[in-house]
């Protein structure tokens, strides 16, 4: 005769169903999808942050050089004086200023290892998001002059210390007493002065522009050169006499110089600025190399645009007249 005994006699776990391999597999399988997006979250998460973080940081530096400019633009003065320039637009570099030699230009834009052609100043072009509209970025620099009671100062801001395109933009200045001041010797020293002694603003700068304006805020370039009237005229001097626009080395800019009487009514300042990782990224790359100018051409997103306009307060009327269609 059998006996049976019961299953309450049996050890602790004896006769439970377990885990199998398979199950275990599929916990595993499902927990390491959950923490890979969790951590893919995380990721972006923090991406858009340290996004958000520098487009912030980009956009006070740009803010901040861009209210220096505008204040300092908006005192803009005549000097009055025979030969004396008030404000000049160029590109960079200024071949040619003065006579001065290769080696001395690259001084005014290059405090060690200046290029030899000072390539690195061409235009970088951008593609932008659409894929077939392209940005041109421009180098240029501008001069003003200024008046402080009974002294005159001329300042300059131009791009020193051009990579691939991009370098620092700097200011420079120098002052004079106002009976000191004859022909264009504040604005000729101040010109020539090399790099080492501007003091640098903002780094990053890829696009660096002032356009001037007349009365009606028609652009003064070198098309419309002949076609300039006066609505006031000076008792000494015609205005027009003391205004200059040529073709730059492109063809759509413009060197203007504006001397003794004669100021724009407007100047719009354009300031573009890359973001700092990208700058660290294009630093990787050789000076004036094609993957350098490729991966500037591939970011143009990375390039944050100021623009503004400013009155010049005194500034006489001046009018641009427009051809006919």
């Amino acid at each position: 005769m059998k006996t049976f005994r019961s299953n309450r006699s049996r050890g602790p776990g004896i006769g439970r169903r377990a885990f199998s391999l398979m199950e275990l597999l599929l916990a595993v399988g499902i927990m390491t999808v959950i923490v890979a997006a969790l951590y893919g979250m995380f990721h972006h998460t923090q991406r858009a942050l340290r996004s958000n973080v520098t487009q912030v940081d980009v956009l006070e530096v740009g803010r901040a050089t861009m209210d220096v400019l505008t204040r300092e633009l908006a005192q803009m003065c005549a000097s009055r004086a025979r030969g004396e320039t008030n404000f000049h637009t160029a590109l960079s570099p200024l071949l040619g200023f003065g006579g001065r030699s290769v080696a001395e230009v690259a001084a005014m834009y290059y405090v060690t290892n200046p290029p030899a052609d000072l390539s690195h100043y061409q235009p970088v072009v951008q593609t932008l998001m659409t894929g077939s509209d392209k940005r041109t970025n421009r180098l240029q620099e501008v001069y003003y002059l200024s008046r402080y009671g009974e002294r005159f100062i001329g300042t300059s801001y131009r791009v020193v210390g051009a990579t691939n395109g991009v370098g620092t933009l700097a200011r420079f200045s120098r002052e004079l007493p106002v009976k000191e001041l004859v022909y264009g010797q504040l604005s000729s020293n101040v010109l020539a002065a090399a790099a080492a002694n501007y003091a640098p603003l903002t780094e990053g700068v890829i696009h660096f522009r002032v356009q001037p304006y007349d009365t009606d805020g028609f652009p003064l370039e070198w098309q419309t050169a002949d076609r300039l009237t006066n609505r006031v005229l000076y008792p000494a001097v015609l205005m027009r006499t003391n205004l200059f626009l040529y073709q730059d080395r492109l063809a759509s800019e413009t060197t203007s110089a504006f001397l003794s009487n004669a100021l724009p009514s407007y100047v719009e300042i354009e300031l573009a600025v890359v973001e700092p990782r990208t700058l660290d990224q294009l630093r990787a790359f050789a000076p004036g190399s094609a993957m350098a100018e490729r991966f500037l051409a591939n970011h143009a997103a990375q390039v944050h645009l100021f623009r503004q306009r400013v009155a010049i307060r005194q500034a006489p009327p001046i009018q641009a007249v427009q051809a006919l269609p």
